[in-house]
């Protein structure tokens, strides 16, 4: 049986903050916190994060919400990370970013679209996915990626959402959503 000094972190990895948020034993919050994520605007149209920056933000309020609530990180028993999904972000073969990661938010693939509107893929993709291509999809972005960086395209191993990333910074096991 569960002691009832026990608590879950939730993690909520946004574009525009990052929240963290301690529950206990009977699913009551017992604290949150947030920070601003710290996104770059490279060119028009682009938006990248800074992986281990944000990286750090998310530490950082981690171990805030524990000191402002008096909770030891023995007494954690679970963290669930949920966040914004598609965009590109990368690691190499020695698990570290690849490049900044591309966010959801990011215009660059806009001519992949275009020829993919062109060859009418939305109507032959849309009956199996249950949705069209848009700017920020990471399947958009692979291929802008592969006609733009082919080095980055070719070198990099692990393509995830900013939450794996997360996951695999706290030491949890990741898979992927894409």
């Amino acid at each position: 049986m569960l002691s009832h000094n026990v608590y879950i972190i939730g993690i909520d990895c946004g574009l525009s903050a990052e929240k963290v948020s301690l529950y206990d034993f009977k699913g009551k919050e017992r604290g949150t916190v947030y920070g601003k994520v710290k996104l770059l605007y490279p060119l028009p149209g682009y938006v990248e994060c800074d992986l281990e920056a944000n990286w750090k933000v998310v530490a950082g309020l981690i171990r805030k919400l524990l000191r402002l609530t008096g909770v030891k990180p023995k007494d954690i028993i679970g963290i669930c990370c949920t966040g914004h999904g598609n965009g590109l972000y990368l690691l190499d073969r020695y698990k570290k970013p690849y490049r900044y990661g591309i966010t959801s938010m990011d215009n660059r693939a806009s001519d992949v679209l275009e020829r993919w509107k062109d060859e009418d893929l939305n109507s032959k993709t849309r009956p199996i996915n249950g949705q069209g291509f848009w700017n920020g999809q990471t399947i958009a972005l692979l291929r802008w990626l592969k006609i733009k960086e082919p080095e980055t395209y070719r070198s990099a191993t692990d393509i995830l959402c900013f939450k794996d990333y997360i996951k695999y910074k706290l030491g949890l096991s990741y898979l992927s959503c894409i």
